[in-house]
């Protein structure tokens, strides 16, 4: 992580802090506290915990925007601070949330709890236009609406865990778990919200797969999924059994166990803000060709074909069954149902090879959109490196046949690395050369270009059709 993403990152969690303290006020206190002994001091240390993230988000905004200013312009002066400010949407934007806090800020202290709750819901939505999102689409869309509603669900939970502490360290037991219970509701909403526009959020920046694993963006999203996983079963935990704990005859204990795992939720919250600190720093996987790393890549041509096809199916059936075996064993807590269903999935899964088939690191890489002069540039180096092998490429004796219809079903990654590192005999050697000294990637492109523009007038040349119909 970055200067800049660290910066983003005090910003980040000092409002959502912020909102979550202030949202947690008008939930989950007045249900479980108001008559409570001690609550009046629990509720000026909620009110400090508020005010304290607020005020934090001030310099952490200003060091944020030094920075970014700094990077723009080239190196950090108060001119360039200014310049962003007046010129550029990320300053408007800064402006925006120091403004949102400081309001907040006064409406807490008015008393006006509910209203400084809005405002500083504001301003963590404030937080979202700065992703990738208000970038990428040029202003408020969808995708931009999905990343406000994100946002807004990880501080009104996350914000509101280091409260809940709060609670569960000083406060009665009884009250204490009367407080968990309280807070639930709003919880399982915001892992809700979460899960849903995380999903919506993967399909638009990563994509899929290929995206996932092939890709920097695509890492680190992965790392937040599993810190929001280990957030969500230590929330099921607290909820269903150490809150219940706190009620019964060992609730010192419970309430150790409590404390720590709310501490934990809290490490693993504030990670997620570093996570998504950096993701902001770095380009969406769609934009990126994604490394393959694995030496299989998954494909459904086992289902064009009637032979395996019929194998395939089964055992896609067996392996379903045999998971749903192992799922209700789980649940019913019944030894024998999970030990048959890994026997019914075990007998699945060598017949489920035919769904994979050999991948190169370049397997999901797309070509650029094909234009004329890419073509004609293609057509140039084809003939300087190509056509000594391929040509004449309507000759079906070539080293490849060019004219060949299977050729337009082969995919852009897999035509890349053909031409960029050659195509290997079995038994070592190779058929073809690779071309990655002497060609970049804009040359290799072009010359694939060239090659699937040319196809199907060399197929008609020698009487048959480059496309399959």
């Amino acid at each position: 992580m970055g200067s800049i993403e660290a910066a983003r990152a005090a910003v980040d969690a000092s409002v959502l802090s912020g909102f979550g303290v202030l949202l947690f006020l008008v939930t989950a206190m007045p249900l479980a506290l108001a008559e409570a002994a001690g609550s009046a001091r629990l509720w000026r240390a909620l009110r400090r915990l508020a005010a304290a993230s607020l005020a934090l988000s001030w310099p952490a905004s200003l060091l944020w925007l030094w920075l970014k200013a700094g990077a723009m312009a080239g190196e950090p002066s108060l001119g360039a601070v200014w310049l962003v400010l007046r010129t550029t949407w990320f300053g408007q934007l800064i402006a925006a949330g120091v403004a949102a806090s400081v309001l907040a800020l006064v409406l807490a202290w008015a008393g006006r709890g509910r209203l400084a709750a809005g405002v500083a819901g504001l301003g963590v939505a404030v937080l979202a236009l700065h992703g990738h999102g208000l970038a990428m689409e040029g202003g408020f869309s969808l995708l931009v609406a999905v990343s406000v509603l994100h946002v807004l669900a990880a501080g009104a939970w996350l914000g509101g865990l280091v409260p809940l502490l709060m609670v569960v360290r000083r406060a009665p037991a009884e009250v204490a778990a009367r407080v968990a219970r309280a807070f639930s509701p709003l919880g399982k909403w915001c892992v809700g919200v979460m899960a849903l526009t995380a999903g919506w959020q993967f399909w638009v920046m990563v994509g899929g797969l290929p995206g996932l694993v092939g890709t920097s963006y695509g890492w680190m999203v992965a790392a937040k999924a599993w810190l929001f996983v280990l957030l969500t079963v230590l929330a099921v935990l607290n909820r269903y059994r150490l809150a219940l704990a706190l009620r019964g005859a060992r609730a010192r204990t419970a309430r150790l166990a409590f404390t720590a795992s709310l501490a934990g939720q809290i490490a693993a919250g504030l990670a997620v803000v570093a996570v998504a600190a950096t993701l902001s720093g770095l380009t969406p996987a769609m934009h990126e060709q994604p490394d393959w790393p694995f030496p299989l890549r998954p494909s459904l041509v086992a289902l064009d074909e009637p032979e395996t096809r019929d194998e395939v199916v089964p055992a896609l059936a067996e392996l379903g069954f045999g998971l749903a075996l192992v799922g209700i064993g789980v649940w019913r807590r019944r030894t024998v149902a999970v030990a048959a269903g890994v026997v019914v999935v075990g007998m699945a899964v060598p017949h489920l090879d035919l769904l994979f088939v050999p991948a190169t690191p370049t397997s999901y890489f797309v070509a650029p959109e094909t234009e004329a002069a890419m073509v004609a540039r293609g057509e140039t180096l084809f003939a300087a490196h190509c056509a000594a092998c391929h040509g004449p490429a309507r000759d079906s004796g070539a080293v490849m046949d060019l004219a060949a219809a299977h050729l337009l079903d082969h995919a852009d990654g897999e035509l890349f690395w053909w031409v960029a590192h050659g195509i290997d005999r079995p038994r070592g050697g190779q058929v073809m050369p690779g071309f990655a000294a002497v060609l970049d990637d804009a040359d290799i492109w072009a010359v694939i270009a060239f090659v699937r523009a040319r196809n199907p007038a060399w197929a008609g040349e020698r009487g048959g059709s480059g496309h399959r119909h």
